[in-house]
């Protein structure tokens, strides 16, 4: 063998750096094979984003949604509470304390949520979740098998007719209090009374009032909802009535008839219940916008709507759904029947024919 060769093969600094590359070589696969145990039996390994981390990436994607504020008032309890948890160890025991703890903070109305806005908070919740296990920044939804508190669905809040006057009266008072008196241009007064119309007369959904567009207002009133409009996903016709395409009219916006966000139109609509003594139930807490179209859906039935077409315009699929709608009153309700039976039996009874003798 050449004295080269063997001289190279001698030297320690060489030997030395074919070990050192070993090393490297040995340790990124230990690395890599510590990192593949750890997502196969640690659900959250010391690399998985936290609640705030997805909560962020998230709102990036979401932003853009017309409901993004709700939904940012729905989330935000969570990630203040729980933001430096990592995603997967928010299990449905890590909620339930949670859920625990909101139960005692009041909110700005100076009392805790309800169950309902709890049971909406783990709603959104899970569709976070849901979408970082999709991305791939989690293994799995840990929420998935979480179940919300049941609650009684059916609210027994009745709007008449004289509550919408009373709304509609009391809106001229909802105006911006940053301003001086006086100095309100009244528009705020004006959406707020055409929204409230628009929900009661024609039975329509919250957003589906909130996003109505002149363009699409026919001179007779006629709108046609499409499809992707209706949170059913069927299209549907409604008939604004001639008070409602009136206070429209009044309202100066160009294409959309509101132009404010969600969150805003109900805070105009919470003033203006307040300042006109609207009650609720006592089971409910506070009257909110969609009493507006139980309402209508219930003077509609009283004023002898048809059923299916209380059902057709409200865009259920089901008339039970209906029904949960329409909240008329025990008296009246036995007072109607009283009266139908009444009137089917007021003919009273038949004389007996009169016998005449031939003669």
């Amino acid at each position: 063998m050449e004295p080269a060769v063997e001289r190279r093969r001698g030297d320690p600094w060489a030997e030395l750096t074919r070990l050192r590359g070993q090393v490297v070589t040995l340790t990124a696969t230990v690395r890599d094979q510590a990192r593949a145990l750890a997502e196969l039996t640690d659900e959250a390994p010391p690399w998985a984003p936290s609640l705030a981390i997805v909560y962020w990436l998230w709102s990036d994607v979401r932003r853009a949604d017309e409901n993004w504020p709700m939904i940012w008032n729905r989330i935000k309890p969570l990630v203040d509470d729980l933001g430096s948890l990592p995603a997967p160890k928010l299990t449905p025991l890590a909620w339930e304390q949670h859920r625990a703890r909101r139960r005692l903070e009041p909110t700005k109305f100076g009392r805790p949520p309800c169950e309902a806005t709890l049971n909406l908070e783990l709603l959104f919740a899970k569709q976070m979740l849901a979408w970082a296990a999709r991305e791939g920044l989690i293994r799995r939804n840990p929420l998935a098998t979480a179940a919300k508190v049941k609650t009684l669905s059916q609210r027994e809040t009745r709007l008449t007719p004289e509550d919408v006057e009373r709304l509609i009266a009391a809106a001229d008072d909802v105006v911006d209090r940053r301003l001086r008196e006086g100095d309100d241009d009244g528009q705020r007064a004006a959406q707020l009374k055409a929204f409230v119309l628009a929900c009661f007369d024609s039975l329509l959904r919250f957003e589906e009032a909130r996003t109505l567009r002149r363009d699409r207002i026919g001179s007779d009133g006629l709108v046609d909802l499409l499809a992707s409009e209706t949170k059913s996903r069927r299209r549907r016709v409604v008939r604004l009535t001639p008070r409602t395409l009136e206070a429209i009219a009044a309202v100066r916006t160009d294409q959309r008839v509101f132009t404010v966000s969600a969150t805003t139109m109900r805070e105009w609509f919470h003033r203006a219940r307040e300042l006109a003594g609207i009650q609720a139930a006592p089971r409910d807490r506070q009257a909110v916008p969609h009493d507006l179209r139980a309402g209508g859906a219930t003077a509609a039935d009283e004023s002898g709507a048809r059923p299916t077409a209380v059902q057709t315009v409200m865009g259920h699929q089901s008339f039970e759904t209906t029904r949960r709608y329409i909240r008329s009153e025990p008296i009246m309700n036995a007072d109607d029947v009283c009266a139908a039976i009444q009137r089917s039996t007021r003919v009273g009874p038949k004389k007996a024919p009169r016998i005449t003798k031939r003669v």
